[in-house]
C-alpha cells in the first residue's frame, strides 16, 4: 500500500509528529499538520489518518474519550537524503565543527558518512574577512570553554568569564550567553 508518494515531503514529516504522540485529539493533529506541512495538508489527509474512513490508512485507533492513539509500535525514522549527507559531509571538514560534538559521537559520524562525497570542499570558498591569527579551535581548553559556553546557552544560565582585553587588561564579568554565531 502506498501512503506517501515521496518519503521526504511535508506529509510525511506530519505524519511522523502524529504518530509521536500518545493522545491526540482532530484539533491537535490539524494543529500539527499547520505547523508541520501546508495548511490545506490536513484537509486532504483527515480522510486517511481518521479511523472508520474507507480508504483510511489504519495509522491511529479511536479511544473512549473520543481521542485518538498511533497504533505503530515505533517512531517514524527521518531519512536522510543523499544531498543532505553530502552536505554534512562537507561542513565536518570545517575546522569548526568538532566544537559542538564530542569525539566519540563525532567517530560515529564519521563513520557512517565514510562511503559519502562532500557537497563541497572547504577550499572551494574564499573568504576575506577572517582573522589572520584564527582560534586555536583543535586545542583541548579551547573546545572545553566552548562546550561550558554552549552548556549554558542550552540551559539558558549565566557563566563567569575572565579574559585579557586586547590591550592587555584583566576583564571579569558574569555572562548569559543567548546566541553562538558560527
Amino acid at each position: 500500500m502506498n501512503i506517501f508518494s515521496e518519503i521526504y515531503g511535508a506529509y510525511y514529516r506530519a505524519v511522523g509528529r502524529v504518530l509521536s504522540e500518545k493522545s491526540l485529539t482532530k484539533s491537535r493533529i490539524a494543529d500539527i499538520f499547520a505547523e508541520n506541512a501546508f495548511s490545506e495538508s490536513y484537509i486532504a489527509t483527515e480522510g486517511k489518518l481518521i479511523p472508520g474512513n474507507a480508504g483510511g490508512w489504519g495509522l491511529l485507533k479511536k479511544n473512549r474519550d473520543g481521542s485518538y492513539s498511533p497504533v505503530t509500535k515505533h517512531l517514524p525514522r527521518e531519512i536522510m537524503t543523499l544531498l543532505q549527507k553530502r552536505w554534512l559531509k562537507a561542513i565536518m571538514s570545517d575546522s569548526r565543527f568538532p566544537l559542538f560534538m564530542d569525539g566519540e559521537a563525532l567517530s560515529r559520524l564519521e563513520a557512517r558518512l565514510k562511503c559519502v562525497s562532500p557537497l563541497y570542499r572547504q577550499d572551494t570558498f574564499r573568504a576575506f574577512d577572517l582573522f589572520s591569527d584564527g582560534d586555536p579551535y583543535g586545542e583541548e581548553k579551547y573546545r572545553r570553554n566552548f562546550r561550558t559556553v554552549l552548556y549554558a546557552l542550552k540551559n539558558r544560565e549565566h557563566i563567569d568569564i575572565s579574559f585579557v582585553s586586547r590591550e592587555g587588561y584583566p576583564c571579569k564579568s558574569r555572562y548569559i550567553p543567548i546566541k553562538i554565531e558560527y
